[in-house]
C-alpha cells in the first residue's frame, strides 16, 4: 500500500482483520460486505491446495461445479499426513459403526461422518477424474509428504491414492504445464496392465516425477521417445513391468535417478537404455550389489553416487568392492556419499578401508567421499586407533577429502602413530 494515505490504509487493515478474526456465530454488519470480498479473493483461495482428507478430491468437485471458473487458477496441490486421513476402507468401518484399531480417533470421525457422510468408492473415482480434467493450469502436483508437521505425530492414516484414470485425466488436460508430479497410484483393475505411455507421451513439461505404484504397466510409443523434460526420477515403488516399459523408451533429458529398496529387479536392463544420460543415482545396498561392477559402465558420465542402509540391513554393513571396480575408470565421478550408521556398524571400520582405498584408482577424479554415520574420533587416543583416520590419510594422499556425518572434513593436522598427517 505505497503511496496510500495512512486513514485509508488503516481503514483497509481494520476490515481485513475484523474479517480474519469475526465469529462465525455474530452477525455483524460488517458481514454484509463478505460476498465481495470472497468473489474476489476465491480465485486466490485456491491456487495452493492441500488434500488432507480422501474425501478431498469430492469437495473439490462440488466447488468446481459451483464455480467453474476457478479450475484455472489451481496452480499446486499438495498432499499432508493427518491424524484423520483415514483409507476409504476404515471410513467404510466408522459409517457402519465398526471398530478400528485408530479408538483414539473414532469418536471424531464420527461426529465428522454425521456433518459430511463420505462419497462412495464409485462416487469418489468420477469426481476425482472430473477434476483432474479442469486443471489445466497445474504445475505441481505432490500427494507423497517429503516433510512432517506437528500433525504427523499423531497420522494414522496413509496418502491419498490417486487413480490411473485421473492420471490420464490430468495429462491429456495439464500436460503442457505440470512441471513435478508424486503420487501414489492405484487402478481399479490391479490385474489388467495399464498403458503408462498413454499418459506420459502428453507431459511435455514434467521435469520431476516421484512413482510409487504397484501397477502393471505396458505400452508402445509412436516415435521412442517420451516425458522430453524429465530430469529427476524416483521410484519409492513399482512393478517390474514398470521399469521393463520405461526401458523401450527414450528419456533423453534423464539426469537424476532414486530407488527405494526392493527395486533391484530388471535394474540393469532399465540401465542399459538409461544410463549413460545419468549424472546422479541414489540407490539401497541390495539395488547396488544387484547390479555391482556393471553399475559404473552403464552409467559413464555418473558424476554423484549415494549408496544407503537400512536398519535391517546390518548384513551388508559392508559393500562389496566389486560395485566401484568397472571395466574402464569413472572419469566423471566426484561424489560418493554412503549412508550408513557406522558408528552402530563400528566392528567393519577394517572391511570399509579397503573398499574406501581402492576407490581413487577407479575414479581418477573422485573429489570427496562422505559417511553420514561415521564421526571423527576427538581425543588422541581415539584418533591413533581409527581405521577411518588410516582411510582418510589414504585418500588424501590421492586428493580425496573424506567427510563425517556433521559434514567434518578430515584435515590431517594430527599425529597418527607418533607421525605427523599430511596437510
Amino acid at each position: 500500500m505505497s503511496g496510500v494515505a495512512d486513514d485509508i490504509r488503516d481503514a483497509i487493515w481494520s476490515f481485513i482483520l475484523a474479517f480474519a478474526m469475526e465469529s462465525p456465530l455474530e452477525q455483524s454488519p460488517g458481514m454484509k460486505k463478505l460476498p465481495l470480498l470472497l468473489r474476489l479473493g476465491l480465485p486466490h483461495f485456491y491456487s495452493n491446495i492441500t488434500v488432507r482428507m480422501h474425501r478431498a478430491p469430492f469437495d473439490l468437485y462440488l466447488l468446481l461445479k459451483k464455480h467453474p471458473y476457478l479450475s484455472t487458477n489451481v496452480r499446486n496441490i499438495f498432499g499432508s499426513r493427518s491424524c484423520y486421513d483415514l483409507s476409504l476402507a476404515d471410513w467404510k468401518l466408522v459409517a457402519e459403526g465398526k471398530r478400528i484399531d485408530r479408538a483414539d480417533v473414532q469418536a471424531t470421525l464420527i461426529k465428522k461422518l454425521a456433518l459430511r457422510p463420505p462419497p462412495t468408492p464409485e462416487t469418489l473415482l468420477l469426481s476425482t477424474v472430473y477434476v483432474f480434467a479442469q486443471l489445466r493450469n497445474l504445475t505441481t502436483l505432490k500427494l507423497i509428504p517429503t516433510t512432517t508437521g506437528p500433525e504427523d505425530r499423531y497420522h494414522c492414516g496413509e496418502e491419498f491414492a490417486l487413480p490411473w484414470l485421473a492420471i490420464v485425466a490430468l495429462a491429456g488436460c495439464a500436460g503442457a504445464s505440470l512441471r513435478q508430479m508424486s503420487a501414489r497410484i492405484s487402478a481399479e483393475d490391479s490385474d489388467a496392465p495399464v498403458d503408462i505411455f498413454e499418459a506420459f507421451t502428453r507431459f511435455t513439461a514434467l521435469e520431476k516425477l516421484t512413482w510409487k505404484s504397484d501397477l502393471r504397466c505396458t505400452g508402445v510409443t509412436v516415435d521412442g521417445f517420451i516425458l522430453p523434460r524429465l530430469r529427476e526420477l524416483e521410484v519409492m515403488k513399482a512393478d517390474k513391468s514398470f521399469f521393463e516399459t520405461l526401458s523401450t523408451a527414450g528419456i533423453v533429458n534423464l539426469r537424476s535417478l532414486s530407488l527405494n529398496k526392493g527395486l533391484e529387479f530388471t535394474f540393469q536392463q532399465f540401465l542399459s537404455s538409461h544410463g549413460p544420460t545419468l549424472s546422479r543415482i541414489e540407490v539401497p545396498i541390495d539395488v547396488a550389489h544387484a547390479v555391482s561392477s556393471r553399475l559404473l559402465d552403464l552409467c559413464p558420465n555418473l558424476e554423484f553416487l549415494r549408496i544407503w542402509w537400512s536398519w535391517v540391513d546390518g548384513a551388508n554393513a559392508v559393500p562389496d568392492a566389486r560395485i566401484f571396480l568397472p571395466g574402464s575408470p569413472a572419469l566423471l565421478m566426484k561424489h560418493i556419499q554412503f549412508d550408513i550408521d557406522l558408528d552402530r556398524h563400528h566392528r567393519v571400520a577394517e572391511r570399509w578401508a579397503d573398499v574406501l582405498h581402492g576407490l581413487p584408482a577407479a575414479m581418477p577424479n573422485l573429489e570427496e567421499v562422505r559417511l553420514t554415520g561415521m564421526h571423527w574420533p576427538t581425543t588422541e587416543r581415539e584418533i591413533a586407533k581409527s581405521e577411518w583416520v588410516r582411510a582418510a590419510v589414504v585418500l588424501l594422499e590421492s586428493g580425496v577429502s573424506m567427510v563425517d556425518g556433521a559434514g567434518r572434513k578430515w584435515r590431517g593436522r594430527l599425529k597418527i602413530g607418533g607421525s605427523k598427517q599430511k596437510a
